[in-house]
């Protein structure tokens, strides 16, 4: 995952990562970012004492002429708060919201990244009981109809495949961290 997400950078480790029919060369977690490649770390990367939607933007605040556009960010943190299911109140301290809440911020963050592929690192490790139950979760649809898809990888090591659901999306060639 960690080589996938860009942590690990080119050159770190032996094999390549193939994707969308390329090799990509990840230099930094932006990079892979950029490509579409979104990790949810099972520790979240939330500010408590941000709002939800200043930590959907963190780093990516919508701007006009210079300066962050607060209107548009609600907006926007509106939809893709929709599209995960979550109702809070965009305004709402990280702090006042549950773990289960809050991996679902951490989905809309990635959401806002135009994400191709979605990684969760044991997503449920962190939550309570209920929190782990099956509930409402990302809405089946993205804006205008378009169906939110989320590609599944194919694993291989030393060129053997371990695991694949869609070969088509990803392939990972890898001997570990040199």
């Amino acid at each position: 995952m960690k080589v996938l997400s860009g942590v690990y950078p080119y050159g770190s480790y032996d094999g390549d990562i193939v994707y969308q029919g390329q090799v990509q060369q990840f230099r930094d977690i932006r990079a892979s970012e950029y490509a579409g490649i979104v990790i949810i770390h099972q520790e979240l990367a939330l500010i408590p004492e941000l709002s939800i939607m200043e930590n959907i933007f963190l780093g990516n605040e919508p701007t006009k002429r210079g300066v962050i556009d607060w209107a548009e960010a609600r907006l926007r943190s509106l939809d893709l708060l929709a599209r995960v299911g979550l109702r809070d109140d965009p305004d709402t301290p990280i702090k006042e919201i549950g773990v289960g809440k809050q991996q679902l911020v951490e989905i809309a963050k990635a959401l806002n990244k135009s994400v191709k592929i979605l990684i969760l690192d044991e997503p449920t490790a962190a939550l309570n009981e209920s929190d782990s139950q099956p509930g409402p979760g990302p809405q089946g649809r993205r804006g205008r109809g378009q169906a939110l898809g989320v590609h599944l990888v194919g694993l291989y090591r030393s060129g053997q495949r371990l695991h694949s659901t869609d070969e088509q999306a990803l392939r990972l060639h890898l001997c570990g961290p040199r």
